[in-house]
């Protein structure tokens, strides 16, 4: 099994059937999206930073609030959208499902908090070899942290991607421990989880570049593309996931 083949599972899974790949994942999303824009319209969308700049810092601080209002309204939409795609996949349930799903939000939730724990505590060595690394040279300590960045940040993707399989266990209510997902998805070197964290790179930048371009045209358009960009990514993202969880945790194999 390789990474690659793992990214064409996520991708075929997608489109396998997209009527209900919509169906399971497009409405909580769009309500999350319709909520924000009922609840702060589209003022809260604009990147328009001549706000600040003009001097109207209140007006500023209050759009800035709303963003960071609107931000969780979308991301507990996304977990929710998430949580179904899991389910949809694993269990093969439909959209009637989502009922489902949104009783699995809170365990989801939870163990999506444990993880930004778990990735904090695991930056601590970088911080302290940041500092180690300032009382040396500039000539030696940039090349230093370079290489010692780009080991870390290979290493440390491996590792997300291994813990990160509670998620999917959480989703279908399959008790899985750190350990349990740490120990079971073992036997696999660290190109093959950056393989597929590259793919799923490459494919959320590409389609970034494409949002980006048509904002460049129209700013109501570029702003619904680039919700096309997140949903998308997201349920790619969690497709690698819930293919790694049926064939590390559940034994599946992997058919293409």
């Amino acid at each position: 099994m390789t990474g690659t083949q793992v990214f064409r599972h996520a991708w075929k899974m997608i489109f396998n059937d997209v009527r209900a790949t919509v169906l399971n994942t497009l409405p909580p999303f769009l309500g999350a999206i319709l909520i924000v824009f009922l609840l702060f319209g589209m003022d809260v969308f604009q990147t328009d930073i001549d706000v600040y700049e003009n001097g109207n810092e209140q007006m500023f601080a209050e759009l800035m609030q709303k963003t960071l209002y609107a931000s969780l309204i979308t991301m507990l939409g996304s977990i929710l959208m998430v949580i179904s795609w899991h389910r949809y996949v694993l269990l093969e349930e439909g959209a009637h499902g989502l009922l489902n799903a949104a009783r699995r939000f809170v365990p989801y939730f939870l163990r999506v908090i444990i993880l930004m724990i778990v990735s904090i505590i695991s930056i601590v060595p970088i911080a302290l070899g940041v500092v180690a690394l300032s009382v040396l040279p500039l000539g030696i300590a940039v090349p230093i942290g370079i290489l010692s960045g780009l080991f870390f940040l290979v290493y440390f993707m491996a590792f997300a991607f291994r813990v990160s399989l509670i998620l999917p266990a959480a989703a279908i209510g399959h008790p899985l421990t750190l350990g349990d997902a740490w120990s079971q998805s073992s036997g696999q070197s660290v190109w093959f989880y950056l393989s597929i964290a590259l793919w799923v790179g490459l494919v959320a930048a590409a389609l970034g570049l494409v949002s980006y371009v048509v904002g460049l045209v129209s700013h109501q358009l570029g702003l619904f593309a680039n919700f096309g960009v997140q949903y998308f990514t997201a349920i790619l993202y969690a497709g690698t996931l819930t293919t790694l969880f049926g064939v590390f945790i559940q034994g599946r194999s992997l058919s293409l």
